[in-house]
């Protein structure tokens, strides 16, 4: 470029652009929102709020005691996927399943503490995925 060139290129102001900036960073946040806040979490701590009545304490007592018992086990490797949610004395298992016997163990470890009435299996199969099941995978060529 010639110096009569240079001098006469034109600077946008920041102004401009901030609109797009702004577009951007909201797209960011809600994508990262969606990440890291699953629709089922979502759902859990809206019907948490919409419940009024504070907790007794026999519930939160029997959802301790299921936690207590739950930690003993040498069977249950992953008692963090599992959430306890206690009212009137009814026992929801939410959360992700161990599979078979260990889901059946932990239902009936659920039934046998002191106070619960019943217990609700809300409970869901963690999905293995197949690497060869793509939806996108290229075919193969014909010779």
């Amino acid at each position: 470029m010639s110096k009569a060139r240079q001098g006469t290129r034109k600077r946008v102001a920041p102004q401009k652009y901030a609109f797009l900036w702004r577009l951007m960073a909201d797209a960011v946040i809600r994508t990262l929102f969606r990440l890291f806040v699953s629709r089922r979490n979502l759902l859990q701590s809206l019907a948490a709020s919409l419940a009024a009545p504070p907790v007794p304490s026999e519930d939160s007592t029997i959802r301790d005691a299921f936690y207590a018992r739950l930690s003993t086990q040498p069977w249950m490797d992953a008692a963090a996927s599992i959430n306890a949610i206690v009212a009137d004395g009814v026992l929801h298992l939410c959360g992700f399943a161990p599979k078979g016997v260990r889901r059946q163990a932990l239902i009936v470890l659920a039934e046998t503490v002191p106070g619960v009435r019943a217990v609700e299996d809300h409970l869901a199969q963690p999905r293995e995925y197949d690497p060869l099941d793509r939806p996108n995978w290229p075919t193969a060529m014909r010779p």
